[in-house]
């Protein structure tokens, strides 16, 4: 859930976009204001987005900081995603201490090991139950170890790296086509199944540096077909079974597509360094606020009996308590790795 910064030259203007993807799952899970999640599935075109967006952003990494140097990425990303994951595990194993619930009727260690080390989420359904919004982590870190595989296969093949690379984006997609027609994407569920989605924010990355020309062009037209495909089949049993088309769903896929089409403009376009610092502090708070809001509108909730029938004032309070718990995490757990991270790369990821 992360996005470069890097130079000025190279700053991508994100952090406000992902912001607002984050602030997306918080409405889905706030149930303050039900009008809001009548007609779209807010927390899913989040996700959805936020798969996208690192698929562009890893995959410049891997150009711009990590060429050859896999791991460095790896130890960059280790100290980008588990210091505040298990934080905000720990957090919320204590609201469900504090507000009750099923959440840790089937927890042991087993399942906190497991989602501790955020590939081994998958073993065990059981292993996210305190704090459900990581579960998506698993499903990144796959991504993180398939393209840094798929970026050292494409450095071994020298001069033929580009039709490689192109080789290996097709494979992503095809394997999407596999799962789905074998109905064996619970088995596959990680980045295989959400591959479209990756698919399409890295093969924006190399489109753009080739304007838009070429073999990366046909990478993110069969990505975007197939991330419709994707979306518009989530809720059946497989892809070959009718698609659903109902409202809330066709609503979510062109809010999806939207969004989309916003971040590849703002990709695109230079911004003023005097909108630097207000887009960075945004990006600094996404991480933070996707893992701690499920657990702090739980406790608000049970401290202040608002349930679902809170209203604005009540939706407003909680957000704003999420976003100053962010920040606090942002400062008192993140800023001491970062500056690790710095140090391991010369530049934060």
């Amino acid at each position: 859930m992360s996005a470069a910064s890097p130079g000025p030259a190279n700053y991508l203007f994100l952090g406000g976009f992902r912001l607002t993807l984050a602030v997306l799952v918080f409405v889905a899970h706030c149930e303050q204001v039900a009008l809001l999640r009548d007609h779209i599935l807010w927390g899913g075109v989040g996700v959805w987005l936020f798969y996208a967006v690192s698929g562009y952003v890893i995959l410049s990494a891997h150009e711009i900081f990590y060429r050859g140097k896999p791991g460095a990425f790896a130890v960059n990303r280790a100290l980008r995603i588990y210091p505040l994951l298990w934080v905000c595990l720990a957090l919320g194993c204590a609201q469900v201490l504090v507000t009750g619930g099923p959440e840790l009727d089937h927890w042991g260690l087993r399942q906190a090991v497991l989602a501790a080390s955020v590939i081994g989420g998958f073993a065990d359904g059981y292993a996210w139950a305190p704090l459900a919004p990581a579960a998506t982590l698993s499903v990144e870190a796959q991504f993180y170890v398939a393209s840094a595989v798929a970026v050292m296969l494409a450095e071994r093949a020298g001069r033929r790296r580009g039709p490689v690379l192109f080789a290996l984006g097709l494979g992503f997609l095809a394997a999407y086509v596999l799962i789905e027609a074998t109905h064996s994407h619970y088995r596959f569920f990680g980045s295989l199944r959400w591959s479209p989605l990756f698919m399409l924010g890295a093969s924006v990355f190399y489109a753009q540096r080739n304007r838009f020309r070429g073999a990366p062009l046909v990478l993110v037209l069969l990505s975007l077909a197939e991330s419709v495909h994707l979306l518009l089949s989530l809720s059946s049993p497989s892809a070959y079974a009718p698609f659903a088309l109902e409202p809330t769903r066709v609503n979510s896929l062109l809010l999806f597509l939207a969004l989309m089409a916003l971040m590849v403009a703002l990709i695109q376009v230079r911004i003023p360094r005097s909108l630097h610092d207000g887009d960075i502090l945004a990006g600094d708070l996404t991480y933070p606020l996707y893992l701690v809001h499920v657990p702090l509108i739980a406790l608000m909730d049970y401290a202040f009996g608002w349930g679902s029938h809170g209203g604005w004032g009540p939706f407003a309070a909680e957000l704003a308590v999420c976003l100053v718990a962010a920040w606090g995490l942002h400062r008192l757990v993140e800023q001491p790795f970062a500056a690790l991270r710095r140090r391991w790369r010369g530049v934060a990821l």
